[in-house]
Parts: structure tokens; C-alpha cells; sequence
């Protein structure tokens, strides 16, 4: 698995913690139709009851329903926590002196471990020439588009949270935008949809080619998405395992 459930005694004492460090936290929120990410900081609470977190900065100016569900995640030291919780209220706090609105969240009813070893990223060796097709976003995870795709490129590294492409330089892609990409396995593998964002481009792509950083988002919100996190963590695995084979084939 991606993720270990932790023990309940242990996922409050680690929110505990969160609140009384005031530790930044991460929230993926679907607006329109594209998954989003924010950060926002613990700045209060009461055990077994509620959270505090700090309304989003910036130009945020959407409301949050009650009952709306968000997915979370938090690191203390080395580990990376997720959790899933629900929206209760917003309401207006005294924070180092100052009168914030926060959001009220319901404490949620346990916390996931990350595995971190399947979020780091694994190259794509020289044998596989793996195709990556991008569009727009689409409203809905699984739904493949019926539109030509803006471009396509190929898979340069993967992992279960990202991957690294390269597209044409005339490819209409954006930082900082979100997308939906097809990313091709090796057969019998069946391709795997997953929305992400361009996070960064990379300067070491070859003459007439662009390379972007994308980080796919929501997949940890839904048994769907989980299962699409495994499989790319696999064939993370598998590639690791091809290139020790060659390396050991070289010395």
C-alpha cells in the first residue's frame, strides 16, 4: 500500500501536535473543473472535536461549504500525514493579536502514513519510448477526452505523486496550470489518465524540446485514485528494478 493507517492514539497525538506547532498543511479542493491545491497553517483546535486552520491567502475569495469534504496532508520531520475531513464553519479567532478568520474542520477520524518510497521518482531507461498525451483538464478523472490532445511528448521519470515529460517547444503548455495526461505503460499495461499540474520547467531538455515537472492531484481522494497511485508506484518499482539489472550487467 501507499499509505499505513495509523493507530487512532497516535493520529491525535500527532493533530495535537500539529495544532501546538501551528505546522503548515496542504489541502486539495476541487474548483470548477480542475483540482486545486493551497496551503494554510493548524491554529487551533479542541481534541476529538474540531480543527483550526488559517483561511487561504491571496486572491481565495470562494466559500466553503459545510459538509464539504477536503482532502489534508501535514509533515512532521521525515513522515507526511494525510487525512480527510469535513468543513464545519468559519468563524473569527484572536491569532498573535490579531483577529483572523479561520475554518472550522471536523477532527478527522484518522491519519494515513505516507510511504514515502513510492514518491520518489524513477527514470525512464533508454529501452522504453513511452508516450505521454496532455489536454486541458477535464471534470472528471477517467473520462478520456474526445478532442485531439494539445501535445504530446514522452515520459522522461514517474513516480507515484509526479512525473517529469517532454513536449515540443511549441507545446501550448502552461506553469503553474492544470492538465489532464495520459501517461503510456509498457504493454500489457493499460495507459493511465491522471489530472496533474505543471509545476516547473527543466533547462536540461535536448535542442526543440521542453521539459516540465507535474505533479498529479486528487488521486488520494478516492478508492479510483488510489489504485491509479499504486499502479504508478509499481511501474516506479519495475523501472528501478531495470536499472539495477543494467548496472549490474555493465560493472
Amino acid at each position: 500500500m501507499y499509505a499505513i493507517l495509523v493507530p487512532w492514539d497516535q493520529s491525535n497525538e500527532n493533530l495535537m501536535w500539529a495544532i501546538e506547532t501551528r505546522a503548515h498543511l496542504r489541502l486539495t479542493l476541487r474548483l470548477a473543473k480542475e483540482w486545486i491545491e493551497l496551503g494554510s497553517e493548524f491554529i487551533g483546535g479542541t481534541e476529538l472535536q474540531s480543527l483550526l486552520i488559517r483561511k487561504f491567502p491571496g486572491a481565495w475569495n470562494n466559500r466553503l461549504l459545510a459538509g464539504q469534504l477536503l482532502p489534508c496532508s501535514f509533515r512532521k520531520g521525515h513522515k507526511k500525514y494525510m487525512f480527510v475531513t469535513a468543513v464545519m464553519d468559519e468563524k473569527t479567532v484572536e491569532v498573535d493579536g490579531q483577529q483572523e478568520t479561520a475554518f472550522v474542520l471536523a477532527w478527522p477520524e484518522g491519519l494515513q502514513e505516507m510511504q514515502r518510497r513510492h514518491f520518489y521518482r524513477a527514470a525512464v531507461p533508454d529501452q522504453f519510448d513511452l508516450a505521454v498525451k496532455i489536454w486541458d483538464s477535464v471534470p472528471a478523472i477517467g473520462q478520456t477526452p474526445t478532442a485531439p490532445p494539445l501535445a504530446v511528448g514522452k515520459l522522461i521519470d514517474v513516480s507515484a505523486g509526479g512525473a517529469q515529460i517532454e513536449l515540443p517547444t511549441d507545446a501550448r503548455i502552461q506553469v503553474d496550470r492544470g492538465y489532464l495526461l495520459e501517461i503510456e505503460l509498457p504493454t500489457p499495461e493499460q495507459p493511465v489518465l491522471v489530472q496533474a499540474r505543471s509545476r516547473h520547467t527543466d533547462g536540461q531538455a535536448p535542442p526543440g524540446a521542453s521539459r516540465f515537472g507535474m505533479q498529479f492531484l486528487s488521486l488520494d481522494y478516492s478508492p479510483r485514485g488510489q489504485e491509479t497511485m499504486m499502479r504508478l508506484a509499481r511501474f516506479a518499482n519495475y523501472l528501478r528494478s531495470c536499472e539495477t539489472v543494467a548496472k549490474s550487467r555493465s560493472a
